[in-house]
């Protein structure tokens, strides 16, 4: 059954489908081209498809209008959000470059993130914004996991990590005495360990380059003991070792 979220552009129109009636997912969609179907895709698997970003009316979303030039090749790009379906995870990106016929020159798995952010760069490029879900659930729950942010640019073969654009300038003192003052104000949990918004801050100053400030913040702001200290850290830094781009992290904090 057709839906009422088809969209035309250009000489292009794209076709979703529902599985039966108009309150299913959208379970398969087609791309047309001057009236001739040259791509074609069904989801048998649960979930659904939408045409850019899954929730582009949230707020801090940003919708890239289909036929963009988003890789900087010179053609027009189509984003179409794929979602496994259920409570959390999974939504993926798929990139789609569109001329006489259709090829998908990259594909992003956002996991349990169902913010579609983008930002663009001087070159033309659109960088996708995920979040790294490493942190999901660890000693916390869902909705108070810490999910740092990463940026993702188009190369040549798909989409990677853009180590440049996450990496920012150094704080100052001032700047980190705030931060200090925060994590000193941070009550403890019940058995005295420290609370998801601790290692937030601790997860932001490392996914910006700043790891050696994360390490001298845990010192001088954790407020138990010096054993709890030392396991809560192994056990931090065993999670973080977990992170799909942690060869990425690692490098950019020269670890």
């Amino acid at each position: 059954m057709a839906s009422d979220d088809d969209v035309k552009f250009e000489s292009y129109e794209v076709r979703t489908y529902r599985a039966k009636g108009e309150n299913d997912p959208l379970r398969a969609f087609e791309i047309l081209k001057s009236g001739h179907r040259i791509y074609s895709r069904v989801n048998d698997k649960g979930g659904g498809y939408s045409v850019g970003c899954l929730n582009a009316n949230d707020p801090g979303n940003r919708e890239i209008s289909p036929g963009k030039d988003i890789t900087g090749a010179g053609k027009p790009n189509l984003v179409i959000s794929d979602w496994s379906g259920g409570a959390h995870c999974c939504l993926t990106y798929h990139i789609f470059e569109l001329d006489d016929r259709v090829e998908e020159v990259g594909r992003i798995n956002a996991e349990d993130g169902d913010v579609c952010r983008f930002q663009e760069e001087r070159n033309g490029k659109v960088d996708f914004i995920i979040n790294d879900w490493t942190f999901a659930y660890w000693k916390t729950s869902f909705v108070e996991s810490p999910a740092p942010q990463i940026i993702l640019r188009y190369q040549p073969g798909g989409y990677k990590v853009a180590a440049d654009l996450m990496v920012t300038t150094a704080l100052s003192q001032a700047e980190f005495q705030k931060l200090l003052d925060q994590g000193r104000h941070i009550p403890p949990r019940e058995d005295g360990g420290p609370t998801s918004e601790f290692w937030r801050i601790m997860l932001d100053l490392i996914y910006s380059g700043h790891a050696d400030l994360a390490w001298k913040f845990c010192d001088e702001s954790w407020q138990g003991s010096a054993e709890a200290k030392k396991q809560f850290l192994y056990s931090f830094r065993s999670q973080l070792s977990k992170s799909p781009y942690w060869a990425v992290i690692k490098a950019m904090n020269g670890l």
